[in-house]
This record gives structure tokens, C-alpha cells and sequence, in this order.
């Protein structure tokens, strides 16, 4: 009786053990070969079950970097004490200060005209997110229409503010600067203008041209005086770094662009809302390793809206711009005393930006101090070469249920295989030797 009781709690053991070892390698199985699929929107606007909402709740109550309105960079109704004191305009455009800015007209052939941040204020921008609302013809009663609009972010805004009248001072600011100023193929802007360039195109000039108008580009310029944008190949022929060619939607309503960027560690996302009401389709995005170039004197950067026409014209026109910036929610606190440059910040700036964008990035302590070193050198001429950036993933309950399945077959096989081992050995002997010396205690009904 005694035995019986002691290979039945053994039994009860094995049991134990082996459900959880079972458990072990489901466990083990899925988080080596997670559940993961490409994901086709912005996680951000995507629903969410009702204990993920709480969960972002709790989260976002503990945040402590926030984003902060810098007025000095926006633009909005009424213009002109704005564009006055804060913004350059240059060209033929037209401000109607309670309504909108004419960047260009229908009709008006050959023209262009500019808006840039003119360094006054807070132009400081590192950790930023811009939004453009805007409104662009892209049809004129079937005729052709042309050529389109772009969005920059610069390093430099003297050309425009600099008396060079004369063609010595002209001929001298070229070469300290190497921008061709007076080239307005970048949608009203100097062609080799340094930074990041977003330019809708509505207007075929190559032939060869793949993309039927309108289509969106974006190019990183990162050296003036050997890179450019191309207008007669429709940006296909140009120098600087393309980062992404893609059709547009554009309709004739109003649309909008938000480009949001971390210098603290080189995330760079853009996006756009065809439909102006904050419905955000992503048209790129790279999570660390962007230089967008600054000021090497003043460290500022710079936001433009230009457009031009040419053989065709059309009306574009700029409604608002709203500019954000992410510093510690409290500058009076520890964390504003210790600065911005530190591992705790952006450690807590993605945190920010998981909780309220949906945006994952990770950078550990050693990539953070290797890019620190990167950004002492975020000037015109030091860029560094963008990878292609890996398509976002998330959890996938369809392939969580074949992974599933997968577990079940290698596991069916594994234990069909340890079987047929122990009736081997058992055929050999092995087994039943091996259980026969073993003296196992005797009770006295035996």
C-alpha cells in the first residue's frame, strides 16, 4: 500500500512538472516568435479595448514632459503683426490678414512667393512638431495646373534679410554661403537650400516621370554646395537625399502636413490629413539617426511655405501654421533645473510620445551617448546618411492563433517521439531494471 501511495504522489509530481514545462515552452515559443504584423495606420487614432484605455490613462497622468505652443513660430489670423515681427515674405505673395496668405494665384504664370521665420523669437526648435494647414488646386475646369508648394526646414533665413543690392555683395554672399539665390526652383526657395524640403508636386515637367500629379516628395539637403533639388526631372535627377517620392490625394479643400521631430533622438515622422480634421496618414517615418541641420551660430532652425507657378498657374493658399515644442512639464522642477541633455529626458520624451502618439522608439544609455556626439556636429555639411527605416509591427491575433497551432504540432511531435523512446528502452529492459532496484518502502499488508 505504501508504494502504491508513493508512486501516485510521484505520478501527481510528474503531472505538475510536465504541465509546467508545457506552459514554459508556450510561453518561450511566443516570445521568440511574437505575433506581429505590418501595421497600415497610426496607432494613435486606432480603437482601443477598454483596459488599454485605462492603462494609457494611468500612464499619461505620470508624464512628465508635455508639449508647449510656441506662438513665435506659428502663424495665424490676424497676419500681419505676426509676419511683421516674426516671418520673411518675399515674392508675389498676398496677405489678407483676417482671412489667409496667397502664396500664388491662378493666372499668374512665372510667379512665386515665400514665407520664412526670420530667426526673431524663439526659433530654437529641437524637439518640435509643426503642423501646415493649407489649400492647393490641384484642378482648374480640366486644365493643367502648376507647379506646386513646398514646406522646409532650414538652417538659414539671412539670405532674405541681407541688403545685397549691389552684384559684389551678392557675388560675396554666394560664396560664403553657396546658395544660389537667385533660383527659385524649390517652389520659390534656392534649389540648394539646406535641410528638409516637402514639396507637392502638381505638375508632370519630365516625361519619364513615373508618378502621375500630384505626388508628394522629400528631400535632405546636407551639403549646399554640392547638393540640389531638381525641378525639370520632377525631383528625379536631383542631389540631395530623397527620403520618399509618394502619390498625393489632394483635393481642392483644405489639407494639412505635420511634421514632428526629436533631435534628442533623431525621430523624424511626417504626415498628412487630406481631410483637415486631424485624420493623420503617415508618409514617412524613421525612429532615430535623422540630422535635420541648425544654425551653426545661432542653432536655430527655420520653417518656410513657398510656391511657385510656371508654364500653368495655380491658387495655393496657407490658412495657419502651428508650431509645438516638448520640454520637461515643469521648468521650475529637478528635472527643468538638470536640462534636456540627459538620458532621464529621453527616456520620458518616449515615453510621451508612446502614450499620446502611439509612437514606440527605443534608444538604450550607450546609443544615447553615441548620438550625443552626433549632435554636436547637426550643421550644413555634417549630415550623416539616413537608413530606410523598419516598417512599424504590432500584435496580431490572427497569427497569434498560428503560432498557436505551430506549438501544438512541434509539441504533438516531440511527445510522440519521447514515446516511442520509452517503449524502446522498455523492450531493452532499460526502464524496468532501472525500476526494480529501487527499494521502495513496504507496509504490512505488503
Amino acid at each position: 500500500m505504501g508504494s502504491k501511495r508513493l508512486i501516485s504522489a510521484r505520478n501527481h509530481t510528474g503531472a505538475w512538472v510536465t504541465s509546467i514545462l508545457v506552459v514554459i515552452t508556450f510561453v518561450v515559443f511566443h516570445l521568440m516568435f511574437p505575433a506581429l504584423d505590418l501595421d497600415q495606420g497610426d496607432p494613435a487614432t486606432q480603437g482601443l479595448s477598454v483596459v488599454d484605455r485605462w492603462i494609457k490613462e494611468q500612464e499619461s497622468q505620470a508624464l512628465r514632459v508635455n508639449r508647449f505652443y510656441n506662438g513665435d513660430a506659428s502663424l495665424m489670423a490676424p497676419f500681419l503683426d505676426k509676419i511683421n515681427k516674426y516671418w520673411h515674405v518675399s515674392g508675389t505673395a498676398q496677405i489678407k490678414n483676417w482671412e489667409h496668405i496667397e502664396l500664388s494665384l491662378r493666372g499668374q504664370k512665372d510667379r512665386w512667393g515665400v514665407l520664412l521665420s526670420n530667426g526673431i523669437g524663439d526659433n530654437t526648435i529641437d524637439d518640435f512638431e509643426t503642423i501646415v494647414d493649407f489649400s492647393i488646386d490641384t484642378q482648374a475646369y480640366n486644365a493643367a495646373v502648376g507647379d506646386g508648394m513646398a514646406i522646409v526646414i532650414t538652417s538659414q533665413q539671412d539670405y532674405m534679410r541681407e541688403d545685397l543690392h549691389s552684384s559684389y555683395a551678392r557675388k560675396q554672399y554666394m560664396l560664403n554661403n553657396a546658395l544660389e539665390l537667385d533660383n527659385h526652383d524649390l517652389m520659390g526657395f534656392p534649389r540648394n537650400l539646406p535641410g528638409l524640403a516637402i514639396v507637392l508636386d502638381t505638375y508632370k515637367n519630365d516625361p519619364e516621370t513615373k508618378l502621375i500629379p500630384p505626388f508628394i516628395s522629400m528631400y535632405l539637403n546636407q551639403n549646399p554646395s554640392k547638393e540640389y533639388y531638381d525641378a525639370a526631372s520632377d525631383g528625379r535627377r536631383s542631389t540631395s537625399l530623397q527620403l520618399m517620392q509618394l502619390p498625393a490625394h489632394i483635393s481642392n479643400g483644405r489639407s494639412k502636413i505635420r511634421i514632428i521631430y526629436l533631435e534628442s533622438v533623431g525621430f523624424l515622422k511626417v504626415d498628412i490629413d487630406y481631410s483637415g480634421k486631424g485624420q493623420w496618414i503617415q508618409l514617412f517615418k524613421q525612429a532615430t539617426g535623422v540630422q535635420l541641420p541648425k544654425n551653426p551660430a545661432t542653432g536655430e532652425r527655420y520653417i518656410g511655405i513657398g510656391s511657385r507657378t510656371g508654364t500653368y498657374s495655380q491658387t495655393v493658399i496657407l490658412h495657419n501654421v502651428e508650431t509645438y515644442e516638448y520640454h520637461w512639464a515643469s521648468s521650475t522642477s529637478a528635472e527643468g533645473a538638470e536640462g534636456e541633455d540627459t538620458f532621464d529626458y529621453v527616456q520620458e520624451i518616449t515615453k510621451f510620445l508612446k502614450w499620446q502618439l502611439g509612437e514606440s522608439i527605443k534608444m538604450e544609455e550607450d546609443e544615447y551617448l553615441k548620438w550625443s556626439l552626433l549632435r554636436t556636429q547637426m550643421f550644413d555639411g555634417d549630415l550623416k546618411k539616413l537608413r530606410d527605416a523598419p516598417p512599424k509591427k504590432r500584435w496580431s491575433p490572427m497569427g497569434f492563433l498560428k503560432r498557436t497551432c505551430i506549438w501544438f504540432a512541434i509539441t504533438a511531435c516531440v511527445y510522440l517521439v519521447s514515446v516511442y523512446i520509452r517503449v524502446i528502452l522498455r523492450r531493452k529492459g532499460i526502464l524496468r531494471s532501472r525500476f526494480h532496484k529501487r527499494n521502495f518502502p513496504v507496509g504490512i499488508l505488503g
